[in-house]
């Protein structure tokens, strides 16, 4: 059994407001190669906001020059805009940033006039933004550009029915860690993944699949936090043999392993979140799974809850249960997945008792369902 150090999120909240208060009280001198970096608020109750170092490297990040962001909040909206006009010296290029704010009426004319080229954005927003976007938009995409999120066959789909002349790739970047993989090789399938340089990947105690929690280590030359075998929150295995590419090293992300929060279609729930309204049922032994749905051509998030019964809890009490945990549970600050439910977002809480929950999962009370 492998005992070295472990970094767990917790860690790196501690680690990045010390270096944030740091930062505050003695500015780097060249400051203008410096930013404000935040999440999601994945980390805890709060985004995780830390200062970033963008390497002094200048020129074109695409080729396209049109190119549509979908990254679904404001914080990410500027923070994108930011290093891509930074990094954009042509001068001929265009991009236009969207958030979840902007998905409403006279969007699709929007998108019609901008005549996007390229699309870069969370998997889950892009397909939310796609809903808002012709035909014809749609067959003017030449290349989509996803990173954040795990890409499942669902997502996959989607993508090829309705971007039928784009290229889809990926690559593996954390808010908190920055890029991850280098830039696609064109050999790989999605969820694929070769380290970027200076990043090493670790599989903890995987299983008999290969399958474990990934461990990330960064060299640090752009970072301003140490990350040194970081559990990043996902599920991935190291492939064997080489690629045609060259690269000697391969990962496939299996999904998230849930460990402290899900993000899905959009919304996120934490851990603690689930923990707070399962003691508010007396819910002993759970797991609330989420996966994602294509409903009438729209993706939609879904969640399937398992409860091992007690003698307070019982399988008459199922739909009580779904209707009280989708009442209480927050997928955002202000909305509650009964309310997303409301609204199309998501579908209706599936409740189920089981003799059992699958073993090594009694610990995690929330996971993406892998098939």
């Amino acid at each position: 059994m492998d005992t070295r150090t472990v970094q767990e999120r917790e860690d790196i909240v501690r680690i990045a407001g010390e270096r944030m208060k740091e930062f505050i009280a003695h500015p780097p001198r060249d400051a203008r190669l410096w930013g404000i970096r935040t999440t999601s608020g994945t980390t805890g109750g709060v985004p995780l906001i830390v200062p970033h170092r963008y390497p002094p490297v200048r020129g074109r990040i695409f080729k396209e020059r049109r190119m549509l962001q979908c990254y679904g909040s404001m914080s990410s909206r500027l923070s994108f805009s930011h290093v891509t006009h930074m990094r954009d010296t042509a001068g001929d290029s265009i991009s236009l940033s969207l958030d979840g704010l902007d998905l409403g009426q006279g969007l699709e004319r929007v998108l019609d006039e901008f005549e996007a080229e390229i699309i870069v954005g969370y998997p889950s927003f892009v397909a939310r933004v796609s809903e808002h976007m012709s035909a014809g938009a749609r067959a003017r995409v030449a290349h989509i550009r996803l990173s954040g999120e795990f890409i499942d066959d669902s997502l996959r789909r989607l993508f090829e029915e309705r971007f039928t002349h784009a290229d889809v790739t990926a690559m593996y970047i954390s808010a908190e860690t920055g890029r991850l993989s280098t830039f696609p090789c064109g050999h790989l399938p999605l969820n694929n993944y070769h380290p970027a340089p200076g990043v090493v990947v670790e599989i903890a105690e995987p299983g008999d699949d290969g399958a474990g929690d990934i461990l990330i280590s960064k060299d640090g030359k752009e970072e301003v936090l140490p990350f040194e075998r970081y559990r990043v929150g996902d599920v991935g295995r190291i492939m064997s043999g080489s690629c045609p590419c060259g690269a000697a090293v391969t990962f496939e992300v299996l999904g998230r392993s849930g460990h402290d929060y899900l993000k899905l279609a959009g919304a996120i729930v934490r851990r603690e979140e689930v923990e707070r309204v399962a003691r508010l049922l007396g819910l002993q032994e759970y797991l609330l799974e989420g996966l994602l749905k294509i409903r009438g051509g729209s993706l939609v998030g879904a969640f399937e809850l398992s409860i091992v019964p007690t003698k307070s809890v019982g399988e008459g009490e199922a739909a009580r249960l779904a209707e009280v945990f989708s009442r209480e549970l927050k997928l955002t600050p202000t909305r509650t997945l009964e309310a997303l439910v409301a609204e199309g977002l998501f579908e209706p809480l599936a409740v189920r008792f089981v003799a059992e929950l699958p073993q090594g999962e009694k610990r995690l009370p929330l996971r993406m369902k892998r098939d």
